[in-house]
C-alpha cells in the first residue's frame, strides 16, 4: 500500500466532515438551532479519525522518516505541521468547552461554537492543501524508493492492526451517520 496515497485518500473523509460541520454552523445561524449531538459526534470523528488515526501516522511514522532523511527544510515542514496539529487540538478543546457552556444554558456560547468550529474547519482546509501539495510530494521526493518502501510497510502495519482497522471503520461509519443528521 502506498502510505502517502492513503493519507491523501483519508483527506477526502476529513473534507466531508469539514463540510458537514460548516453546514451545522450555518444551521445555528439560519435556524437558531444548535445540534449538540452532531457537534459532539463531530468532535469524536475529528479527534479520533483526523487526529489520532491520520495525524498519528504523520507524527509517529512519516515525520520520523523525514527527520532521518532531511535537513533544515524537513525540520521546518515538520514543525509547521505539528504547530497546526496542536492548533487544531486547541480549537477542538475550545469547541468542547463552548458546547458544555451552551448545555449549561449559556446561549452566548453559540458564538464560541461557531467560532471554534469554523476556525477548525478553515485550519484543516489549509492544512490539507499544504499536506497534499507540499509535504506529501516533498516526502516522496526526499525519502527515495527504499525509505518509501519502509514507510509504506510501517503504514501497512499501522493500518492492519485489528484495533486500527476497527477504529477506522467505526469513525467512517460515524461520518456516514453525521451525513444523515444534516
Amino acid at each position: 500500500m502506498d502510505g502517502i496515497d492513503l493519507m491523501v485518500k483519508e483527506h477526502e473523509y476529513i473534507k466531508e466532515g469539514i463540510e458537514l460541520t460548516r453546514k451545522a454552523c450555518l444551521k445555528i445561524v439560519d435556524e437558531n438551532f444548535v445540534d449538540t449531538s452532531f457537534f459532539n459526534n463531530a468532535l469524536i470523528f475529528f479527534r479520533n479519525y483526523a487526529d489520532k488515526h491520520h495525524h498519528g501516522k504523520e507524527e509517529e511514522i512519516l515525520f520520523d522518516y523525514l527527520k532521518e532523511a532531511g535537513g533544515d527544510l524537513e525540520k521546518n515542514l515538520i514543525n509547521a505541521m505539528e504547530i497546526e496539529h496542536n492548533w487544531g487540538r486547541l480549537l477542538l478543546q475550545d469547541l468542547e468547552k463552548a458546547l458544555d457552556e451552551y448545555n449549561k444554558g449559556n446561549k452566548a456560547a453559540k458564538l464560541d461554537i461557531i467560532g471554534n468550529a469554523v476556525g477548525y474547519t478553515n485550519l484543516l482546509v489549509r492544512h490539507i492543501d499544504k499536506e497534499d501539495n507540499a509535504l506529501f510530494k516533498h516526502s516522496k521526493n526526499t525519502l527515495g524508493p527504499n525509505k518509501l518502501e519502509e514507510f509504506n510497510n510501517q503504514v501497512d502495519k499501522f493500518e492492519n492492526s485489528s484495533e486500527n482497522q476497527a477504529n477506522r471503520d467505526k469513525y467512517i461509519k460515524l461520518l456516514e451517520n453525521l451525513k444523515q443528521k444534516i
